[in-house]
């Protein structure tokens, strides 16, 4: 077994330390991504085959989309979402080393192949009382990481990694999570199942906090002229009209919980009703906008990466001054926002 380098773990531990200084600006730290990816891919053990599209080996679940082993491990290039996360979780269990007797018990759902959202943290808290556990639905990806691990003798910090469908997961007794980090969505929460997934563990264990702290989705109306036009920097100005439409946090998801008794999970959760306004006809189009925050002040906004780009809004019926669309959150294998003009 291929194990790593002093050289290697001299790069790491640099790599690491200027991922978490968030004195370094995010923007300027894609080299240092890249990097970590390579360090990572050097010891990984999955079929990374791009000729046969990102859609290869992917999986459709009764709660979204799950992403391809190559899929997820393309997702680490999106450098600013990573290194946001990264900073995120650091703070995250900074914070509970602080004031928690007990050891910080982490669970990371939807690792990939190379889970490098919490790889360099077991870098960095290396000498803490911190434990981490795994859990993807691909056995590629979890065979992948444990070889990551061991290679860069990682094993004493993990307590397991699991090769599961998490929403099938039913934690031992003796087992608890105080932070959870599940990363398993696209933007305006399409697709996949973060939705569904941390309604679920927010149910398994609901003193845990879960990462992202809130992902909100807000419908705005955009001129293409100058929405996607790369000379305009305040794309706000040329906006009709911005609505919060829906919001995934503990508060909500403690609320849609208590609205189904704590059974199973709707076939979808009411999301917001916007009024169409005269401005709102003239040249402008709705879109769908997302903001993520990780923890605390560790937030992605639009245009920062993929997860936060404009998307189409599916809306049904002609929207008319005095209407107004009225959304919901719909759940299932294909889950998304969808809109009805009434």
């Amino acid at each position: 077994m291929l194990t790593i380098t002093k050289i290697q773990e001299l790069e790491m531990t640099q790599v690491c330390r200027s991922l978490i200084d968030n004195s370094l600006p995010a923007e300027q730290l894609r080299p240092e991504v890249m990097q970590l990816k390579s360090l990572l891919l050097s010891f990984a053990k999955f079929k990374d085959k791009p000729e046969l599209g990102i859609a290869e080996n992917e999986t459709i679940t009764t709660s979204g989309l799950a992403i391809s082993p190559s899929n997820a491990a393309l997702c680490l290039e999106d450098f600013i979402r990573t290194i946001t996360f990264i900073r995120g979780m650091h703070e995250a269990i900074d914070d509970r080393l602080k004031w928690q007797a007990h050891p910080v018990e982490v669970m990371y759902v939807g690792c990939g192949p190379l889970a490098p959202l919490v790889i360099p943290l077991m870098y960095i808290f290396a000498e803490k009382p911190v434990h981490f556990t795994l859990i993807d639905i691909h056995e590629e990806s979890v065979s992948s990481v444990k070889s990551i691990l061991k290679a860069f003798n990682l094993m004493d910090k993990v307590k397991d990694v699991m090769c599961l469908d998490v929403m099938t997961f039913q934690p031992r007794n003796t087992y608890h999570a105080d932070l959870i980090l599940t990363e398993v969505m696209q933007a305006a929460l399409k697709s996949e199942p973060q939705v569904a997934v941390s309604c679920y563990l927010q149910q398994q264990f609901p003193d845990a906090k879960i990462i992202p702290e809130a992902v909100q989705i807000d419908l705005k109306w955009i001129n293409p002229k100058y929405e996607f036009d790369p000379e305009i920097l305040d794309k706000s100005q040329h906006r009709a009209g911005s609505t919060e439409i829906f919001i995934l946090n503990k508060k909500k998801i403690n609320d849609w919980s208590n609205e189904f008794n704590h059974q199973e999970l709707p076939p979808s959760f009411p999301a917001g009703r916007v009024e169409i306004t005269h401005a709102m006809n003239i040249d402008h189009q709705p879109m769908l906008f997302t903001r993520i925050t990780v923890y605390k002040n560790h937030q992605i906004i639009e245009y920062q990466s993929g997860l936060t780009h404009p998307t189409h809004a599916e809306i049904s019926g002609d929207i008319k001054t005095g209407q107004h669309i009225q959304f919901s959150y719909r759940l299932g294998d294909a889950p998304r926002l969808i809109g009805s003009v009434v």
